[in-house]
């Protein structure tokens, strides 16, 4: 069987048998395409018949290569009071991300003469309380600030505990994917989701009044 090799990275060359040496591909034979990542793990392969100039890998398929290397980060999330003191019940709790994490990242996978670019943006934050409710939220929140007045600061990202106990809270980047390629074609690619689970306690707190 003769193998295609270097389609990552543009360049070509056949093995005719194990341990043969490179030749040009011949045009009408045979040839298995086979696409490596950095890794060196196969991310597609290909019986073709060579033809000279025809692109043995269309753009979806290259598109695909590049939607599994998306590098997408996991959320670093945050909350006020801090998640390493306890929540008050009935008492609102803020959520937010990094701000640096709210940015779009991109993929490139590509062959000789073709290309196709996967970029993934993040579309909203889903944040799962471990109460029973999920609050989507439309950005990566707005950070609390100790240092100005509560009547100062809004959040439109937050919850409030009706019950005391551990609460696992979850904090999911929903990523909206679409691609294009050099030919000029285009499409969308499956939502991705990013998580990161940690827990909560609330409690129960009475105002005792002297006097």
């Amino acid at each position: 069987m003769r193998h295609v090799r270097g389609l990552r990275d543009g360049r070509f060359g056949i093995t005719l048998g194990v341990g043969a040496p490179a030749t040009d591909p011949v045009e009408g034979l045979p040839y298995l395409v086979v696409c490596k990542n950095v890794d060196g793990v196969v991310v597609y392969q290909e019986l073709i018949t060579y033809q000279p100039g025809a692109t043995v890998v269309d753009a979806a398929t290259l598109a695909r290569q590049a939607y599994r290397e998306l590098p997408l980060v996991y959320p670093q999330p945050y909350t006020a009071p801090p998640a390493n003191v306890s929540q008050l019940v009935g008492v609102r709790t803020w959520f937010w991300i990094d701000a640096s994490q709210w940015q779009g990242r991109s993929a490139t996978a590509a062959v000789p003469g073709l290309s196709a670019t996967v970029a993934a943006e993040p579309a909203a934050v889903l944040w799962s309380t471990g109460d029973g409710s999920t609050i989507t939220c439309d950005g990566p929140g707005t950070p609390y600030d100790p240092g100005r007045p509560d009547r100062e600061q809004h959040s439109d990202c937050s919850h409030v505990f009706e019950h005391d106990g551990e609460h696992d809270i979850r904090a999911t980047i929903v990523w909206r994917v679409h691609w294009t390629a050099s030919d000029g074609s285009a499409g969308a690619l499956p939502d991705v989701d990013r998580a990161t689970e940690f827990p909560l306690q609330a409690e129960q707190r009475q105002a005792v009044i002297n006097g």
